[in-house]
Formats: structure tokens, sequence, C-alpha cells
């Protein structure tokens, strides 16, 4: 019930920005939707959030003020739990729940033991299961028979200023890393924002993991993720 008063409210902000948005859909998934409210002058203005299209449910939603993020942002994973919230007025993380990282690895390039051991970890500004999801689209594997599968470590390598770029290993016999590559990300109508790692409030370069698997044809690559669960 709070969700959808949360989301209610979100909307009226939308409505009541002006009468000059139009709502824009971009599908990013068969099962997600990004909606979004765009300005005249096509800047995002208003509403913006993902949406789960086959439960009906909000996985990320927030305010943009022309073309950048304001107030505070929510995130949830696939079975609506609230995961995380973000006020991007105050650039703080003002709620965790640590359980949403129980399948992430994070490696803080640093050889100091103590800064490994007590710096933060980077984060996406993404529910981590949507970030694997979309992240997992991006892949493509070389074809060994229409049902092969791999697994498959995503790594984003996250900077001091909070950008990323990312590469994947896909693992064989043995547990085995037998192809590393760059994936390209863009940054277009879908933008993961991330916070970097930090220790004693100063940023930190890291890399954030996580892991999954694709199945491969010798064409392009299916997906095996949560979200129709």
């Amino acid at each position: 019930m709070k969700k959808k008063v949360l989301f209610a409210l979100l909307m009226a902000g939308c409505l009541t920005a002006g009468a000059q948005t139009a709502e824009t859909k971009v599908k990013l998934s068969d099962s997600t939707q990004l909606v979004y409210a765009e300005a005249s002058n096509g800047n995002k203005d208003g509403v913006y959030y993902v949406k789960n299209t086959k439960k009906d449910a909000v996985l990320l939603q927030g305010n943009y003020k022309n073309d950048k993020r304001i107030g505070t942002w929510y995130f949830f994973d696939a079975n609506n739990k609230l995961t995380m919230r973000y006020n991007y007025d105050q650039k703080k993380l003002a709620y965790l729940d640590e359980t949403a990282l129980k399948n992430v690895a994070v490696d803080i390039e640093s050889d100091d033991p103590e800064v490994k051991k007590s710096a933060s970890a980077p984060l996406p500004l993404c529910p981590i299961d949507l970030y694997t999801s979309y992240i997992t689209k991006k892949l493509y594997a070389a074809g060994n028979g229409e049902n092969s599968a791999l697994d498959a470590e995503i790594t984003a390598h996250v900077s001091t200023d909070g950008t990323a770029t990312y590469t994947v290993s896909y693992m064989g016999t043995n547990n085995r890393k037998v192809v590393n590559q760059k994936l390209s990300v863009p940054n277009d109508k879908f933008e993961i924002e991330w916070i970097p790692s930090k220790y004693k409030n100063q940023p930190i370069d890291s890399k954030f993991i996580v892991y999954t698997s694709v199945r491969a044809n010798d064409t392009k690559t299916f997906r095996r993720n949560s979200w129709n669960n």
C-alpha cells in the first residue's frame, strides 16, 4: 500500500509540473519497460520509472528536472521489496538492504589491506536484479549448439568519478575463464548511474561483479533470468 501511495504522489508531481510534457515508453526487455515524462525540448522532466510488465510492479522510480535526477529515488527487487533509497539533492544513500548484494562480489583497487577491508562498496543506482538482467542483455557468446550454456562474470569497473566500463568473462570447464571481452552499455534513455567506492570519504577505483548464465546458438544469445518467476 505504501508503495502505491508513493507512486501516486510521484505521478501527481509529474502532472502538476506542466502540461508540456509527454509520456515516453521504452521497451528494455520482454518483461521490463521504461516510462518517463519528456519536455518539448527533449529533456526528461518529471516522473521516471521502470516497471515489470508481467507483474505490473514498479522496479525503479524517481523524478527528473531539466534532464537531471532530483529528490529521492526508490529501488525495488523482483518481489516488490524496497532494497535501496537514494537522495540526489543531498547526494546521499538513505537506505540499503544489504541482502540485495548477496550474489555480488566487490574488489577495491588498493594495495592497502585496511582500505580493501573498510572501503564502502560501489553501488549501481538501479535494483541489482534489474541491473544484472539489463547488462546480461548486452552479452553474446560463441555458439556451441542451440542449447549450450555458459556461466558469465560481469564486471563493472567503477572509477572515482562514478563512471563505469564493463567487461565479461565466460567460464569454461573447471571454472576457468575462457573469454574476456568489453561490453558496450550505452547511456541513452536508460542510464545506470553509480555511487563510487569510498574510504574515509575519498573515492576509490573498484570493481562490482555479478554472475549470470547465458545460453547461445549460432546467431544470438538467450538470457536466463528471474523476472518471470
